[in-house]
């Protein structure tokens, strides 16, 4: 399991519902100099409904595998890869977390396991020659750097 790799955050359901994304993207969109909440954030969760108390592998099996089996089967017949992506519209004010199909051939960023990337698109950065930053999203390395913060003002200097 992905928990027992240390891939996931100590609670899986954040990472399944979608808002640890939803988190990480908030706090690089503050530092772009959006002024915005969590609850701001539009979240197309994995999940379907909360987990309290239930068993998260059990839901997972009733009602998550199935739908998700189909996005894939859909995504391969296209030549697509899925990924769950965090989208931060600065002119827009706006912060998306969800899943997203991207070219199998040639997709924006490449990840492994618990991998993050931060793709940034600005009038120096056109969508056709973005700049990336790839690294540890999770686990407890990650969590014991300062990678991410660095990560942010590198970012908020670089639009």
């Amino acid at each position: 399991l992905a928990s027992e790799r240390q891939l996931t955050a100590t609670n899986s359901e954040e990472d399944l519902s979608g808002f640890d994304t939803a988190k990480k993207s908030l706090i690089l969109a503050r530092e772009l100099g959006l002024t915005l909440e969590l609850s701001d954030v539009q979240v197309d969760s994995l999940l379907p409904e909360p987990v309290e108390g239930k068993d998260l592998l059990a839901l997972l099996k009733e009602k998550v595998d199935g739908p998700m089996a189909e996005k894939f089967r859909e995504a391969k017949e296209k030549g697509e890869l899925l990924f769950y992506v965090g989208r931060i519209d600065v002119p827009k004010g706006s912060i998306t977390a969800g899943i997203q199909s991207f070219p199998a051939q040639n997709p924006p960023f490449a990840v492994q396991d618990a991998d993050m990337a931060v793709e940034v698109v600005s009038q120096r950065f056109p969508e056709s020659t973005p700049l990336v930053f790839r690294g540890p999203g999770a686990g407890a390395d990650f969590a014991a750097s300062g990678l991410f913060a660095s990560m942010l003002r590198v970012c908020r200097s670089l639009l």
